[in-house]
This record gives structure tokens, C-alpha cells and sequence, in this order.
């Protein structure tokens, strides 16, 4: 059966009715994360910015970014739910692959600043790396899949 569109698909009598974090969810499964990094780094950049705020808003302004990582966590969730097999095996590989690399990138960080080599590990720019070890471990998944 062919939709005409996304939203008859989400709402056919074939299927159960959706979830409200289905309604509005973007389309290509991809973009989900980028809500979050943006606060985030709306977040990084707020907090260099203004020094002089009180602890209690500098505190609110780090956590901003928490609720856009659940509803990432709650989309990505869903889109894994809504794939294949093939896909879920894919994504799964690729987390079982980031996993022990960012365990050995955090490992190595910290003894090279307890061996004094490092001054001290830049932690805001960590996250990126995390994201980049899921890129790494996702392609060599996809690879082997393919």
C-alpha cells in the first residue's frame, strides 16, 4: 500500500496510533541530535560570555541543554524501534565499537595528566570526540552490512 503521506502512515488503521513524540518528529532520523547540540553549544558559548552571572543562573545555564538530549534520547529510541533488523544490528555494532574506544580515549587522557604529560584534558570538547568515535564505529558497521 502506498501513503500519500507521512502523517495518513503514522495514523493508517493498519498501525497503532502514534505516540505524541511521533506527531512532530523530524523525518530524516539523522537531524534528531541537532536540537541538542545546538543548545549545547548555545550553552558553551553563554557560559564564556557572561562570568559575572550568580551561580544559581550559570547552574540553569548549563543544564539547558538537558531536555533537548531526552527528546533526542526518546527519538533515537523510536527510530530504532520503527527499523529493520539490518539497521538495529548496524547501530548496535557501531555502539559496541564507540563504547570501548571512548572507554580508551577517557583512559589515556587521564593517565597522561596523572603522568603530568597533559596539563589537563579540555573536557567541553570531549563530547565531540564521543561523537565521532559513534561516526567512526557506525561506519565500519555500515561496511560490513553493506
Amino acid at each position: 500500500m502506498l501513503y500519500t503521506s507521512e502523517m495518513e502512515k503514522k495514523t493508517s488503521p493498519e498501525s497503532p496510533p502514534p505516540k505524541w513524540y511521533q506527531l512532530y518528529g523530524c523525518e530524516r532520523p539523522r537531524l534528531n541530535g541537532v536540537p541538542f547540540l545546538l543548545a549545547y553549544i548555545v550553552s558553551l558559548a553563554a557560559l564564556h560570555q557572561l562570568n559575572d552571572l550568580p551561580g544559581w543562573a550559570r547552574f540553569l545555564i548549563a543544564l539547558f541543554p538537558l531536555p533537548f538530549f531526552g527528546w533526542f534520547v526518546v527519538r533515537f529510541t523510536s527510530m530504532l524501534r520503527a527499523a529493520d533488523e539490518l539497521q538495529r544490528r548496524i547501530e548496535l555494532e557501531a555502539l559496541a565499537i564507540a563504547l570501548p574506544l571512548s572507554v580508551a580515549l577517557l583512559m589515556t587522557l587521564a593517565l597522561l595528566h596523572s603522568a603530568r604529560i597533559i596539563a589537563g584534558a579540555d573536557d567541553r570538547y570531549l563530547f565531540a570526540h564521543l561523537i565521532i568515535l559513534y561516526g567512526v564505529g557506525r561506519a565500519i558497521a555500515w561496511r560490513r552490512y553493506r
